[in-house]
């Protein structure tokens, strides 16, 4: 049996990991998840008496035990303690029982990840102003979250205290940013936001932090480069676009990569290395809601007609929200090439939604337009022989002079 005075160090953030100086136990070890919430939730709550059949409420949902929930609640138990063996002779010393209920060892010496964090947090973050103590404490604890609570494991109880603790990390990080901030230790705050974006990757305020160190640190193109792929982010994930600020901060990025001269010959030789791209242009949405109103303007001008086209991805298929996920990115990549590569080279592409495209076609009559859309939706079937997408196109012309429209579905 292992001495009382051992110290148990736990790990609840990131995975479920319990070690002494001699051995370790792990989630990724071939046991069932049920087990180990089981073993997390008489951990947390050892300090309170928690009876079997309240124990088996909270665990598990109505019937999921089976025909007996007493009974496989004792086989489960039966099952830690084995669990627990590298760590204890038998494992009853880990896990005791008592009047009509098991409950975790009082008496051993524990450290517990999540309550440090806790513990260093909760006052914290309640205070109007942090002293530079308050902002050690709170980067200690930001070295202890090393992931989601528990995240192996799917269950309401564990979900509210995951939430928790993340909105608490996250207010954590915002706090320790604005001291890296006021002090310009830009390079602490990129790295401390790109961590903090790998648990919340569309959190506006990490994002607005990242790119802003990033700016610091003379880093436009890795800023330009993260901002677009966290606009393709919004699109899949929330079928939006990025908030106004970091739109904003995007057209920042854009203009800073603009080095000041003088020299014309020199500004077109690198306009031209940077046009390479053959076909249309294909462009982030905030920069083609930019060149629709240049459009817009220049057509007033010079009575040139503009159209604006939309197409739109559909199935006549059922299939599960991940399978069709997976299947819609495959189709709007194909039809992006398809576009990109078949429009002339003054025509604008831009992804509007997670399922459509939005166009701007030159063009001097309706009848070209509509030539245009079908030419498209016929070069996307040659390439893509599936009967179960189906294509809707509109297209209007911009002008409100001109009352023109044309709507087509494809299958």
């Amino acid at each position: 049996m292992k001495t009382r005075d051992e110290l148990y160090k736990i790990t609840l953030l990131g995975e479920f990991v319990i070690e002494t100086e001699s051995a370790k136990i792990s989630d990724q070890m071939n046991y069932s998840r049920k087990l180990w919430a089981l073993l997390a939730f008489l951990l947390l709550n050892r300090d309170k008496e928690i009876n079997n059949e309240k124990l088996v409420e909270m665990l598990w949902d109505e019937g999921a035990s089976g025909g007996n929930p007493l009974n496989t609640l004792k086989t489960q138990i039966s099952r830690i303690r084995s669990m627990l063996k590298p760590l204890s002779n038998s494992g009853q010393d880990m896990i005791m029982t008592g009047k009509n209920r098991y409950y975790w060892n009082p008496d051993l010496k524990i450290e517990v990840d999540l309550e440090k964090f806790g513990e260093l947090v909760s006052q914290r973050l309640k205070l109007k102003y942090k002293r530079i103590d308050d902002i050690k404490k709170l980067e200690e604890a930001l070295q202890l979250y090393r992931g989601e609570f528990l995240p192996r494991i799917q269950l309401d109880w564990v979900d509210g205290i995951r939430n928790k603790y993340l909105e608490e990390y996250i207010a954590s990080v915002l706090i320790v940013r604005d001291y890296y901030e006021k002090e310009s230790r830009w390079e602490d705050s990129a790295r401390l936001a790109e961590r903090a974006l790998q648990e919340a990757p569309l959190h506006e305020k990490l994002n607005l932090a990242y790119l802003r160190a990033l700016l610091h640190l003379g880093k436009q193109e890795e800023a330009r480069m993260h901002y677009e792929d966290l606009n393709e982010m919004y699109i899949k994930e929330l079928n939006d676009y990025p908030t106004k600020a970091l739109q904003e901060l995007y057209r920042d990025i854009m203009q800073l990569q603009q080095q000041i001269t003088t020299d014309l010959t020199a500004i077109q030789q690198k306009l031209k290395r940077l046009d390479v791209n053959q076909g249309a242009f294909v462009c982030d949405y905030a920069i083609f809601r930019e060149a629709y109103f240049l459009e817009v303007r220049r057509a007033e001008r010079t009575d040139e007609r503009i159209f604006l086209g939309l197409i739109t991805v559909s199935s006549n298929k059922k299939l599960s929200s991940e399978v069709e996920d997976k299947r819609l990115s495959t189709v709007m990549r194909q039809l992006l090439y398809v576009l990109k590569n078949n429009l002339r080279r003054g025509d604008v592409i831009s992804q509007y939604s997670r399922n459509q495209y939005v166009l701007l076609l030159p063009t001097q009559t309706y009848e070209n337009g509509i030539m245009v859309m079908n030419r498209l939706i016929s070069l996307f079937y040659k390439r893509n022989k599936r009967n179960d997408v189906i294509l809707h196109c509109n297209l209007q012309p911009i002008k409100s002079r001109a009352s023109d429209s044309y709507n087509s579905t494809s299958s």
